[in-house]
């Protein structure tokens, strides 16, 4: 997890915590679960992430900017990448995500999810930041080329801020295809499609 505000990370930590408790009596072990690393294993090859693999869970902390982050990774290197923008719930509403920064930081997710992978953004158009950064995303995810990617976008028709009446927020999900057009690579998600699921239709 990535965010600029020590308060994000904190509730983050702490709701994670509370739903791992029931962890213990499924097969997993937290071997460690305080500073920027936290790591568990499981005893059980059914209960591992995926089926499989080397039962090993782990999830990073990180307080810096999105954008930072994300471009430090390997391309095709991670299956999901998920944005949850606007402010913290409760927190400064003054520190918010903007559409310039987010859009980099989706340019920089893209290269570094894999085919079949996904980046996923929850939007917030409920002040006046989130529908710029909205127009912003929606602008920019539509302009990313067919074939390589395969973009979705949702939002709730009849749903307001029972306060300021705003518009619910809304998502948009963009999957990588494959790798510039062309084959699958070896990275590739499980069930990575080769091509969007209308193509070759009339």
């Amino acid at each position: 997890m990535c965010t600029v505000q020590q308060l994000a990370l904190e509730r983050s930590q702490e709701r994670l915590r509370s739903a791992l408790q029931g962890w213990t009596d499924r097969g997993w072990a937290w071997e460690h679960c305080q500073g920027d690393t936290w790591r568990a294993t499981s005893t059980q090859s059914d209960m591992r992430p995926g089926g499989g693999g080397d039962g090993v869970l782990q999830v990073h902390w990180h307080r810096a900017d999105h954008t930072v982050l994300l471009s430090g990774l390997e391309p095709s290197s991670v299956s999901l990448v998920v944005f949850n923008l606007g402010y913290l719930p409760g927190g400064n509403k003054e520190i918010v995500t903007g559409a310039d920064g987010t859009v980099e930081a989706l340019r920089a997710a893209e290269r570094a999810v894999c085919a079949g992978g996904t980046c996923s953004a929850t939007l917030y158009p409920g002040h006046p930041e989130g529908r710029l950064e909205e127009a912003a995303v929606l602008q920019h995810a539509a302009d990313l080329p067919f074939g390589q990617w395969s973009v979705h976008y949702t939002q709730w028709l009849n749903q307001r801020n029972k306060k300021t009446g705003g518009r619910a927020p809304s998502l948009c999900l963009m999957q990588r295809l494959n790798e510039g057009g062309g084959p699958r690579s070896d990275m590739s998600a499980p069930g990575a499609p080769m091509y969007a699921p209308w193509e070759g239709e009339v």
